[in-house]
């Protein structure tokens, strides 16, 4: 008698997240990291399969002054039997600017007309992320205060409309940018 048996493994493919560990050197960021691969198929327990989300690696940017190439091997999350890609490239782009995201910025209405009300159609077109960019120590001292979002509704009349946000800020070294480009908003009468 032939008997064909096949076994198969409960497998599943998750994106690799890149998790830079350490400081890097004074005055220095991380511009970009890129890596040859960006997902992984995952071969293992069911359990152990279903339950991960991503793959995250680990690169050491400890006192990293300049551009760096980081040749990792894949660690076997617990329960994981088999990785389709068992290396990866990584690398690593440095700059003496950084970006930071401030959350819960509340977004305000300007240039409302007269004898009319506006407010925001839900929780997030009330307040969003502002992406500020520059030099670290600035933005490290940055009061998220003098961070503004706004509206202009001066050409808005009754009704719902999709609105550009508009963000400004105290410091003219930096730059701000709404992560979050449009809110809607629901005008009516007062």
């Amino acid at each position: 008698v032939d008997a064909k048996i096949t076994i198969t493994s409960p497998s599943k493919e998750i994106p690799i997240k890149i998790v830079p560990t350490g400081k890097l050197a004074f005055g220095k960021a991380i511009k970009s990291i890129e890596s040859s691969v960006s997902s992984v198929v995952v071969y293992g327990d069911e359990n152990a399969v279903n339950k991960l989300e991503q793959l995250e690696v680990e690169i050491d940017v400890n006192d990293l002054k300049a551009d760096k190439e980081y040749n990792v091997t894949l660690k076997k999350p617990s329960g994981i039997t088999d990785l389709s890609v068992k290396t990866v490239k990584i690398n690593v782009y440095v700059d003496n600017s950084i970006t930071k995201e401030f959350d819960n910025i509340s977004v305000s209405a300007e240039n409302l007309g007269s004898g009319l009300k506006a407010q925001a159609l839900s929780e997030a077109d009330s307040k969003i992320t502002v992406i500020v960019e520059g030099s670290e120590d600035v933005i490290n001292n940055l009061d998220p205060s003098t961070i503004k979002a706004y509206v202009d509704l001066k050409k808005y009349g009754v009704g719902e409309h999709e609105i550009e946000v508009l963000v400004t800020g105290s410091d003219v070294k930096l730059t701000y940018k709404a992560k979050t480009k449009k809110v809607k908003i629901r005008i009516t009468q007062d």
